[in-house]
């Protein structure tokens, strides 16, 4: 998908590929932080009663978008949920064309405010539901899609308050990683750039094999390579309630059954996923994600990942690293300079420009706050730093497919054709 081919109405392609506005971004994200330092600061002990999201809306298009997002993340509360006048507005899928039409359903709203202390969740920024938000409640939260990055990641929060679906442990995952490791000498990590075509998987002879996120689109990839780990980790496109998310989830329950691979994730998203698939838990390794920590990969002590922006980096590289010793990386091509998204994808894995539409316009901020420029500079600072330590360590890495990032060519990765 290229910026050319979008059509300019869109909000959603404009949050995606319109100018950059950092100004604007730091504000939104400045206004979050302060927002969530003063509902930390008042929050008492012990959950809510219920939970109340504001503003309420009359709006058929804003309660369905509400209603969704509801049904997706907090699908195992385990209290009521409530927005003024809400189980009065009539919607269908229709009024959210962008979301998992699945969703696009009545949560069972209820008709009246319960009785108790409330949980305060700020969907939307307005003057009126900045006002309530601020005017003290004992328990609030920001749930919000369009405000900024921090906020959207609350409603992961609440669901991990008010949910009561059991995440595996660490150690399990481990335990399922483990079993791969066998005589397993040399790792072949698989990503989805246009160069992944390079590669023919059927005659791939490393004893491991790793793929990730839209590759579970592709299966006659999937037959050929015999993927031993499948690696996802973005909470809006495998994590979130959009048409394009739920496309992945069916690739995802065809993929656990038509091939034999652990699946690999982080704790971060894992929740609602397995409050909707439970099936997947018994193939499912959650690792725990930890910010700002030294370069790891996990061991049966530290069964942790060091948090990223990107699944190579943050899962297929340390899964690699702690099974294998000779890594071969494929499709990572990296980022021309002249892009204006975050960098080109193998069409064959690729879902269609109207799903990858659905995403942008499901979550305004994760697109519109992102610099691309940024986000490819901290991914080619990372994923050198990674494999720096990797070295030290005695493991070897080459690329074996052309790729712009600098780590990757210093360590055999062809040039592209001019």
């Amino acid at each position: 998908m290229t910026p050319a081919d979008q059509p300019k109405t869109s909000d959603g392609v404009r949050a995606a590929y319109g100018r950059r506005r950092p100004w604007r971004s730091a504000a939104r994200t400045r206004l979050t932080w302060e927002m969530l330092r003063l509902a930390r600061k008042r929050r008492t002990e012990g959950l809510a009663d219920y939970i109340e999201f504001v503003p309420a809306s009359s709006d058929p298009a804003v309660v369905a978008d509400v209603s969704s997002r509801v049904n997706w993340y907090l699908r195992d509360r385990t209290v009521p949920v409530y927005m003024d006048g809400a189980d009065r507005i009539a919607f269908g899928p229709d009024a959210a064309p962008y979301l998992d039409p699945e969703l696009v359903i009545d949560p069972g709203w209820s008709s009246t405010r319960p009785v108790g202390t409330p949980e305060i969740v700020l969907h939307e920024a307005t003057t009126r539901s900045l006002l309530r938000f601020a005017a003290g409640s004992q328990k609030a939260s920001l749930a919000s899609a369009t405000l900024s990055l921090p906020a959207e990641r609350g409603w992961f929060t609440l669901q991990t308050l008010y949910g009561n679906t059991l995440v595996p442990s660490a150690q399990d995952g481990m335990n399922k990683l483990r079993a791969l490791a066998g005589d397993k000498a040399t790792a072949l990590v698989l990503a989805t750039g246009p160069s992944a075509k390079l590669v023919d998987p059927a005659k791939v002879t490393a004893d491991l094999r790793i793929t990730c996120n839209s590759a579970v689109r592709d299966h006659e990839l999937l037959e050929q390579l015999r993927p031993d780990v499948i690696a996802f980790a973005d909470r809006v496109f495998h994590f979130g309630p959009s048409r394009y998310a739920a496309a992945f989830r069916a690739d995802l329950r065809a993929a656990m059954e038509n091939t034999g691979a652990t699946f690999v994730t982080t704790t971060n998203w894992a929740g609602p996923l397995l409050a909707h698939m439970p099936e997947i838990a018994d193939r499912l390794a959650v690792l725990p994600s930890v910010p700002a920590a030294e370069w790891h990969w996990p061991t049966q002590s530290e069964p942790w990942v060091r948090a990223t922006g990107n699944v190579l980096t943050s899962l297929m590289l340390p899964v690699a690293f702690m099974l294998a010793d000779d890594i071969l990386i494929a499709g990572c091509d990296g980022r021309k300079p002249d892009e204006r998204y975050f960098w080109k994808h193998n069409a064959n894995t690729q879902y269609t420009d109207e799903l990858m539409e659905s995403a942008f316009a499901a979550h305004p901020a994760f697109f519109g706050d992102r610099d691309y420029v940024d986000y490819y500079d901290d991914h080619c600072r990372e994923l050198n730093e990674l494999l720096a330590t990797a070295e030290q360590a005695g493991k070897h890495s080459r690329g074996l497919t052309p790729s712009h990032i600098p780590a990757l060519r210093d360590r055999g990765a062809p040039a592209f054709p001019h």
